[in-house]
């Protein structure tokens, strides 16, 4: 009896992990996409620009859902993939920015990250290269490319 209770409650244990895990990311989302559940921090990116040419400078606008929240960008990356392309990734994140005596809205809050793409530090040829905004969620990528020198 007492070996069937640890495995129950081994296995309940193990449901709150896997529930924890997937419902504490904080996604970011395509534009016109459709938040996961609600109460949780997206970003909506609706444009990038290229704002210098060398090395080139990408200015990344959107909205985040909440006043709570900042958005960061992480540095690039690249990813290669099976067919032998690589692109470079560009992960977006939404951070809490607020204290906890602070009161926090759920009215979108417009923000504009830049980040540098520099070639020499990517190990990469000249050449054009997809790049994909907020790789980690496959219905939130925004998807551009640019050309390095």
């Amino acid at each position: 009896m007492l070996s069937n209770l640890k495995k129950l409650f081994l296995g309940g244990l193990l449901m709150l992990l896997i529930a924890t895990a997937l419902f504490s990311a904080s996604p970011a989302l395509a534009a016109g996409s459709v938040p996961p559940y609600p109460g949780t921090p997206y970003i909506t990116v609706t444009k990038v620009t290229v704002m210098e040419i060398y090395p080139p400078k990408l200015s990344i606008s959107g909205t985040v859902n909440s006043s709570c929240y900042t958005v960061r960008a992480g540095q690039p990356q690249v990813v290669s993939s099976i067919t032998g392309i690589s692109r470079i990734a560009v992960p977006l994140s939404a951070v809490q920015g607020v204290t906890s005596t602070q009161l926090c809205s759920q009215t979108p809050r417009a923000f504009t990250v830049s980040v540098v793409v520099d070639r020499a530090k990517l190990k990469l040829a000249p050449g054009r290269y997809p790049v994909w905004i907020n790789p980690g969620n496959s219905a939130a990528i925004f998807k551009t490319s640019i050309t390095l020198r």
